[in-house]
């Protein structure tokens, strides 16, 4: 039996989330896998080899960091290591990082995961990432400041088989790997791009499951459970089956149309079923964009009473209905665009904010930049444009500046380049 595949064959399927907390899960020393350590020796010592910085050093930096990590015994000796192991790290306000993982003060692990190409729409997110956590490290030294200890991004892409085609690979996830330059990164920082499944001498957490059982089949490690066994046996099909689940017959599109679509809808009808779910590209983001260019009651939606709250996409109808009328007051706050977020995080691009920022009720709202308002006063347009950022109802740190004076510097911007 293996527990993933029949998951992953509901309607729902197992998101990325899903898949970063199952990672998390392994990677963390004190889970009740029992393995402790185990996991996370292996992954560093697969990815080390593969991993780039300016510094020579850093590979066996890297490599030293693994062999210092032990089982033990007895705790509170001095070369003890606090290992953290996070979900949804917020760095900076500059974005959520998937997995998160701490050791000391000396290492951060920021791990972007990816399970299909489509998911890599913003080409920034994982340099937005890493400003962030130099952000982070630098906070309450006097500035200017150079973020103490060694950061490592992974960028945890999928296999070449889920996308279209190689181009389309190329095109959509590995340009947020080639965004994030090591001529913009700190001497003491690296990054490594790394595959779900096995391919192409990648290094692959296929690799890292196969070297955990090989381990242990020499006797290189402590015996596993059986049921940790068998979890990691099933890990690694579902992994080499790119993440697929038991087939069945699935419901044919439409018109184009989402197989759970049950029917076609105007706003207008909306009001009669509300308790049901509305299908828009881009979800929320893209709700935000039709309202751009026109009023929601020029178009159809798709439409469907079952109950989508966990599927990408798909926005309860209510919160539909609620975006509409905010809109057509003009906006006099950003709550009813917050309330539809999920768990209340939005990144938005920046003519977007523009657009929200300048509606008639103004409604006031803060931006996460890493920097504040002075590293946005020195973006060009296109850099303000292209990136999706975070927002929120209240200033969390300084580095959050007001929606007014994002308009204010995006105009700016633009004007310049006029």
């Amino acid at each position: 039996m293996n527990l993933f595949r029949v998951l992953a064959s509901g309607k729902r399927g197992l998101n990325e989330e899903n898949m970063s907390a199952c990672l998390a899960w392994l990677l963390h020393p004190g889970m009740d896998h029992g393995f402790g350590p185990a996991f996370l020796k292996a992954f560093l010592a697969e990815i080390g080899s593969h991993a780039e910085a300016a510094d020579a050093q850093f590979q066996g930096e890297l490599a030293r960091l693994g062999e210092r990590i032990k089982y033990r015994l007895r705790s509170n000796s001095e070369d003890d290591l606090s290992i953290d192991v996070e979900l949804e790290h917020n760095a900076g306000g500059q974005g959520f990082v998937d997995v998160l993982v701490s050791v000391n003060d000396d290492w951060v692990i920021a791990i972007e995961n990816k399970i299909s190409a489509a998911s890599a729409q913003d080409s920034t997110q994982l340099l937005g990432q890493y400003r962030g956590l130099c952000d982070e490290a630098c906070a309450g030294q006097p500035e200017p400041a150079s973020p103490e200890g060694r950061r490592l991004m992974v960028f945890l892409v999928p296999p070449h088989s889920l996308a279209q085609a190689e181009e389309d690979f190329e095109r959509s996830v590995l340009a947020e790997w080639n965004e994030l330059q090591l001529g913009e990164m700190h001497r003491q920082d690296g990054k490594v791009l790394v595959s779900w499944r096995r391919r192409n001498g990648r290094p692959s957490i296929e690799n890292v499951i196969t070297r955990m059982l090989g381990d242990e089949l020499d006797g290189e490690i402590e015996p596993l459970h059986d049921q940790t066994r068998h979890t990691l046996l099933a890990l690694r099909r579902f992994i080499s089956g790119d993440f697929e689940g038991y087939p069945f017959s699935r419901k044919k599109s439409v018109g184009g149309a989402n197989p759970a679509t049950e029917k076609r809808i105007r706003l207008s009808g909306l009001a009669k079923e509300a308790d049901g779910f509305v299908g828009i590209a881009a979800g929320l983001s893209g709700l935000l964009c039709h309202l751009k260019e026109a009023p929601l009651d020029s178009r159809d939606f798709q439409f469907t009473r079952q109950d989508m709250s966990h599927v990408q996409n798909w926005l309860p109808a209510r919160s539909v209905l609620a975006i509409a009328a905010a809109a057509q007051a003009g906006f006099p706050d950003i709550g009813a665009v917050m309330a539809c977020a999920p768990d209340g995080k939005l990144s938005l691009p920046g003519d977007l904010l523009l657009w929200l920022a300048e509606q008639p009720g103004k409604p006031g709202f803060h931006v996460g930049i890493q920097g504040g308002a002075a590293s946005l006063a020195a973006m060009s347009h296109r850099d303000v444009q292209g990136r999706k950022w975070g927002i929120s109802t209240q200033a969390h740190t300084k580095q959050w500046i007001d929606s007014a004076t994002f308009a204010r510097l995006y105009r700016q911007a633009r004007d310049r380049l006029a």
